[in-house]
Formats: C-alpha cells, sequence, structure tokens
C-alpha cells in the first residue's frame, strides 16, 4: 500500500512504513508491505476510509497505483527520487494499518457480476476529434481505456498530461489529486463540446447497447430455429455451472491459452480472459503452493500453479477448424478449436413444398441440381472446402432468401455470418469465424471496383490458401482454417466483374416474380411449423457421392451475361478489335510498349486506355501471353501476346520477328 503526498496535502500517518521515498522536496511516499495479501475488495475499503482521514491523496486510492522508485525524475520540478528509509522486514495486514491510522474500513466489496460486454466499433467521434488534435497519447488497453491529454494538464504535479477516455461508455477519468473530484465524465464531455468538438452525454452508446441487446432478445425469444426452450436453458445451466465447477474440476474443462494469457473453456469452446475467470470463481478461496501455503492467490495464480500438477492442457492459441475436435493441430502445435457444431436435429418428411420452391426460382435443371448437391455437401461435409461460391441474383421480393433459410438453419446460426459489402474490405476478421458467409446485395457499380472486390473475395471462395487470418480487437489474431463457404445474393444482372475463365463462381438468375404476402407467409409459417427440420432432413440425406467439392463450376447462362455485362467500356471495345483483327490486331500477334499502343487505340476526346484493360480484353479473347521473344534478327527481347491460331502455325522466333513492323494502329470508330 502507498500512501501519497505526505508532508505536503497529506498527514503523516502514526505507523512507521517499510519504506519513505522524498519525491519532490519535502514531499513524500509512504510505503507499506504486506505480511498477508488482502482481496481487491478489503483494499479498496480500506485505502478509500485511509484517503477520507487525510492519511494519502483522493487521486491516489485506486487498487491498482503507481509509485516512485530511487532515481526517478519528477519531470515537473526535475527533482530525482531518493529513498530515504528501507526496513525490509516491516510488514502489516490492513488491519494493523487501519487499527493504527484510527480508521474504518467499509464493508469490502466482494459481489461478482458477469456484465455484457460491449465491444467498441471503433466508429465513436469523441476519439475521433481527440486524435485529429493530436491528444490521443495511448492506444486502448485491455479494459478498452485510452490514454488522452487531460484538460487539467497544468494542473499535474508530477508532469504527467494523461487522462483516460474509454469510447464505448463516452467516460472520463483522471486519477491526479486535482482532478479526482471535478474532472468526471460529464465535464470532460461538456469541454469537448465547448472546444468545437462533438456534443454527447455519458453512458453506454446507443449504437453498441442496440447491436447486443438485439442479440439478447434474439437469443431469448421462441423461434423455429430454436423451437423450444431447451437449448436456451441448458446453454444458461452451462454458464451457471461453469461458476459452481470445484476447483479441481477446473483443469478438466479449461486449458491455458499461451498467446492471449487466457483460459479455453473446453465445453462451451470460448476464451475466457483472466480477470473474467477470476470473476467467475472469486467464491473459491485460493491459497498460494509457494511458501507456507498461506498467501491468497487469485483463481487464475492458482490455476497456472497447478496446471503442470493437475494434467491440464497447455494451448499455443485458438483457431476455428469446421469439422474438427475441440483441439486442433497445426505444424505439430496444439490449438483450441472456436467451432462447435451447431447442426439441430433433422426429421424426415415431405419437402416438395420447399423443392417446388427451388424450382420456382431455378427452373434448368442442371443448375438446380448443382445448387441442392452444394447445399447437401456442405451441411454433410462441414470439414471439407467447396471452392467455389454461389451468386444467386433475381428479381427482388422473388424469395430468394426463402430457398436458403431452411440451409442457413440447418448449419446452425451461430456458423454462419452475414456480411455487407463494404465491410469485406474490413481489417477484422470476425466474419471468416464460420461454415458460411452471406453476402447480402452483392454490387459494385464500377467494373474496375467490382474487379478489385473479386480479387478480394479469392482467398476467402478458394482453397489455397489453407489458412484465413482473423484478426480481433484486444486479442492475438489467429489463423482459420480456410473450410468457409461464400453464398451471395444480388437484384443486379452484373454484380460482381469476373473474367470468363473464371473458375469460382456458380451463378444462377431468377426471372421469376415477387412473392406475394400471402405465399411468403404460407412458406414462412410452413417453416415454423416443422419445414426447417424437414429441409435439414432432405439434404442430410441427399446422395452427393458424385459430387467434387474442388472441381470448378459449370458455366451458365446467368455467369456469361455477368462476364459480358462487367467488362468496362474500354475492355468491350478493345475485345471487338481483337476479335475482329482490325488495326494493330490484324496479325494475330502484338507486342510492347502498351502504353504507346493504348495511346494509339484511345478515341478522341475519350479517357486513355489503360494498359490493364488491354491485357484483360486479350486474354478474354483467348490470346496468350507468349513471354518475352526474341529472335537471330531481333534480338532485343519484347512481351508478345498471341492468338491460339498463330501460336499453333509459328514458332516464338517467327512471332518476334513478325512484331517488330507491326500494321499501322487504325481503329473501329463508334457511330
Amino acid at each position: 500500500m502507498m500512501l501519497d503526498d505526505i508532508g505536503t496535502k497529506s498527514k503523516t500517518p502514526p505507523l512507521p512504513p517499510t519504506w519513505i521515498m522524498e519525491t519532490s522536496p519535502g514531499n513524500y511516499q509512504y510505503g507499506y508491505a504486506f505480511n498477508e495479501q488482502p482481496t481487491v475488495g478489503e483494499f479498496s475499503a480500506a485505502i478509500k476510509a485511509i484517503a477520507a482521514a487525510g492519511y494519502t491523496d483522493p487521486g491516489a486510492c485506486n487498487p491498482v497505483r503507481n509509485f516512485r522508485l530511487p532515481g526517478s525524475i519528477n519531470q515537473k520540478n526535475g527533482f530525482i527520487s531518493r529513498l530515504v528509509e528501507f526496513t525490509p522486514g516491516r510488514e502489516y495486514s490492513v488491519g494493523d494499518i487501519c487499527a493504527a491510522l484510527g480508521v474504518t474500513p467499509g464493508v469490502a466489496d466482494t459481489a461478482t457480476m458477469r456484465p455484457v460486454g460491449l465491444a467498441d466499433d471503433g466508429d465513436d467521434d469523441v476519439l475521433a476529434w481527440i486524435a485529429e488534435r493530436g491528444d490521443l497519447l495511448e492506444n486502448a488497453n485491455g479494459e478498452g481505456w485510452c490514454g488522452v491529454v487531460c484538460p487539467n494538464a497544468s494542473e499535474h504535479t508530477d508532469g504527467n498530461a494523461m487522462g483516460r477516455y474509454r469510447p464505448v461508455s463516452r467516460a472520463y477519468t483522471c486519477f491526479h489529486g486535482h482532478c479526482v473530484d471535478e474532472w468526471n465524465s460529464a465535464r470532460y464531455l461538456t469541454w469537448v463540446a465547448e472546444q468545437g468538438g462533438p456534443d454527447h452525454q455519458h453512458g453506454l452508446r446507443d449504437e453498441l447497447l442496440a447491436v447486443v441487446m438485439a442479440g439478447a432478445l434474439g437469443k431469448i425469444s421462441p423461434t423455429t430455429a430454436f423451437p423450444d426452450e431447451t437449448v436456451e436453458i441448458i446453454r444458461e445451466v452451462n454458464r451457471k455451472e461453469m461458476g459452481r465447477l470445484e476447483k479441481a474440476e477446473w483443469y478438466e474443462r479449461f486449458a491455458y491459452i499461451m498467446s492471449d494469457d487466457a483460459y479455453f473453456d473446453m465445453m462451451e469452446r470460448r476464451e475466457i480472459m483472466r480477470k473474467s475467470f477470476n470473476a467467475v470463481f472469486a467464491h473459491i478461496p485460493c491459497k498460494s503452493i509457494h511458501g507456507e501455503g498461506k498467501t491468497k492467490v487469485a483463481a487464475s495464480v492458482c490455476y497456472d500453479e497447478n496446471r503442470q500438477a493437475k494434467g491440464a492442457r497447455t494451448l499455443q492459441g485458438v483457431t476455428y477448424a469446421a469439422g474438427e475436435s475441440v483441439l486442433a493441430t497445426m505444424d505439430g502445435a496444439v490449438f483450441g478449436n472456436r467451432w462447435r457444431d451447431a447442426r439441430p436435429p433433422t426429421v424426415e418428411g415431405d419437402a416438395s413444398r420447399w423443392l417446388e420452391h427451388v424450382e420456382r426460382l431455378i427452373p434448368e435443371q442442371f443448375e438446380r441440381e448443382h445448387v441442392l448437391d452444394v447445399l447437401a455437401y456442405k451441411l454433410q461435409h462441414a470439414d471439407k472446402k467447396i471452392n467455389h461460391a454461389v451468386l444467386h441474383g433475381g428479381l427482388p421480393g422473388s424469395g430468394k432468401d426463402t430457398l436458403y433459410a431452411p440451409f442457413l438453419w440447418a448449419i446452425g446460426r451461430s456458423n454462419v455470418s452475414i456480411v455487407k459489402n463494404e465491410e469485406l474490405s474490413s481489417s477484422w476478421g470476425y466474419a471468416l469465424e464460420a461454415e458460411v458467409m452471406v453476402i447480402n446485395e452483392l454490387r459494385q457499380a464500377e467494373a474496375r471496383d467490382r474487379r478489385a472486390m473479386e480479387n478480394v473475395l479469392k482467398p476467402i471462395i478458394a482453397a489455397p490458401p489453407e489458412y484465413l487470418p482473423v484478426n480481433r480487437k484486444g486479442l492475438h489474431p489467429y489463423n482459420a482454417l480456410n473450410r468457409i463457404w461464400v453464398l451471395c445474393f444480388s437484384n443486379e444482372r452484373a454484380a460482381i466483374s469476373i473474367p470468363s475463365n473464371d473458375r469460382r463462381w456458380f451463378c444462377v438468375w431468377s426471372d421469376a416474380p415477387r412473392m406475394t404476402d400471402a405465399e411468403g407467409a404460407a412458406m414462412w409459417a410452413w417453416y415454423e411449423a416443422g419445414g426447417y427440420a424437414i429441409v435439414a432432413g432432405y439434404l442430410a440425406s441427399r446422395d452427393v457421392s458424385a459430387f467434387l467439392p474442388g472441381a470448378s463450376p459449370p458455366m451458365t447462362e446467368a455467369k456469361a451475361i455477368m462476364v459480358e455485362r462487367g467488362r468496362s467500356a474500354h475492355e468491350e471495345y478493345l475485345q471487338l478489335q481483337i476479335e475482329a483483327r482490325i488495326g494493330v490486331f490484324s496479325l494475330g500477334v502484338i507486342a510492347g510498349p502498351w502504353h504507346a499502343i493504348c495511346d494509339a487505340l484511345t478515341q478522341p476526346g475519350q479517357h486513355r486506355i489503360h494498359p490493364s484493360a488491354l491485357m484483360h480484353a486479350l486474354n478474354e479473347s483467348g490470346w496468350s501471353d507468349a513471354g518475352r521473344l526474341m529472335s537471330k534478327a531481333n534480338t532485343t527481347k519484347k512481351q508478345v501476346f498471341v492468338s491460339a491460331d498463330m501460336a499453333a502455325r509459328y514458332t516464338k522466333s517467327q512471332l518476334r520477328d513478325m512484331v517488330e513492323a507491326p500494321a499501322a494502329p487504325t481503329v473501329l470508330r463508334a457511330v
């Protein structure tokens, strides 16, 4: 325990301390070593009573407190701290200190709670304003507090200008004595508004609270996805039982995670931070195995000291490996698997009502059979990767979501992620913690943007890569096994730009009209009455032994249209000239410099053609890159593109000679 500002703002305690540190002329810190470690609640109650009696700075009564070391410099006045007195054997209990100082602590707070965690989304405009001013000193710590410049920093006696701001609740605190009573959250936010910043009140941010409450309400409301209360009751019992576990049971249920200094619940398959572990088991008395075994320690420390002797597991980290057991191995290391099979029970029944809806939206038989095979295979094989996505387009309200709803129910809501277009480029990887990723309203207006989005989705849709990085706020990133399957919806014919030789997309388009309100209500009522489980049963029993998950999907009319419409105006113009063998393309062979060719092909008054558009048009027209060629007559290497028929008829040397004197660059003019 450290008592601050003795000799200036605080009274001199009558109890001799373990050490005395002079921090500035005539100003001292008294330190008291404990002979028995108090709990946080006991310490907090005691230090608050001591501060109220005037024996320490009121701003120095939080359980965690920094104190001066000999030789450290007070930056406020340049004073070098010196150790005045040190008696190592002088130790006290909290009760001894309080009795000597004549103070009576309040009742120690031993209550524990399990708060609803609100994760910051990074969109707090107050924090953005602070950062823009250059007042952000430290990024958020594990509890979400950021270091910021205190508006009252000029009054800080130690020269440290830092206060603390928490974006989740727009809370502010400063532990310096001049600030602890005056600069609370309300005053800080008022000051922000007065300085021209955002005007807000202190409290949990509505948008974050809405997300959490919506999720909580969704869990407790009976739905067809959870047709009775059994699942929620079991889940709640498991949560309660974790707190009821005896100490001896910890080592079987929990494993230590080295990468995050946390614990992995092998029943719930989730991480528990050290602080949460201590809170859940705060009611269990724990003593250290070291020394005389009398020192009280937190539950997590007790677990750490005993885990080797008790045979508890130590994990390298966590992963998400669909279809694997609770412990997964990668490169010889053991990881805790966050995936848990959430498939609900299925039943046998008549799925013809759903199959009729599928046929209504996908009338072409081979397209329909392929979609059914994909859904059935994914449901039956969580541990396998389907190396292409399904993009289902159609008129708004035609029932696309209705078609796939039973499949998503069968996979399990906890293993399905719903993603918006704008979230695809997010640095966070929470959407990758799923068996199925659903992208609603896939659409990009510009061809260049659509191609960029297609490149973003490539590593997610197909493997390799074998692993996908999952970045998480406040935690170490980890690698998830790439077994995710992507399902996209769109109301646009050209939702994304893909090349004609693409191997990653299976596209279907529904011309079916909008479902009437009565039709939609009837279908969903059937789902609610047991249709979900019936469709799941159909998919679970469908024969997919001939389905090849790694094969390229078949070409469809919808995909051909998407390829054609996905080209930019320049690409379409170039492809027309290439296929007609006009101008520079007349020989069936062409070589750089590409910028000069693009300049010659650009029509007057139009935007300049970019070489990337030319390369794409050549590939789409079936021309191949022959590499950088040379011949005896032309020893300078040039990159050459050649049509299929010319590549079959001529050698590379002959092709190189042909491009030395290309035909005059004429262009096809649009009328």
